[in-house]
């Protein structure tokens, strides 16, 4: 995936978490979210705002992935949920990567 070049942000980051089948509401409140640090700048190489995973997730889920710049001023939120509520990143990419 890949994603335009903000003006504020110096490297981006990409988490990857896990769908299930029963989607996030199969999940007990406050962890409907399960993402890791996936990629911390452009540690793969592909390119600094450009993800790419070959890997396939485990039989029964989905994955997901969230993005987030990163500047001077710290590192943006990765994003909201559907509820308008900033989805939570307790796990978040080493800086310096």
């Amino acid at each position: 995936m890949s994603w335009p070049a903000t003006p504020d942000a110096t490297h981006y980051n990409t988490y990857r978490g896990t769908i299930p089948d029963t989607m996030f509401g199969g999940r007990p409140p406050g962890a409907e979210y399960d993402h890791v640090c996936y990629e911390s700048d452009d540690a793969f190489g592909d390119g600094a705002t450009t993800a790419t995973d070959t890997s396939s997730p485990p039989v029964g889920t989905a994955y997901y992935y969230l993005d987030s710049g990163e500047g001077m001023c710290g590192e943006s939120d990765v994003g909201h949920a559907s509820s308008g509520a900033v989805i939570p990143n307790p796990m978040v990419c080493p800086t310096p990567p």
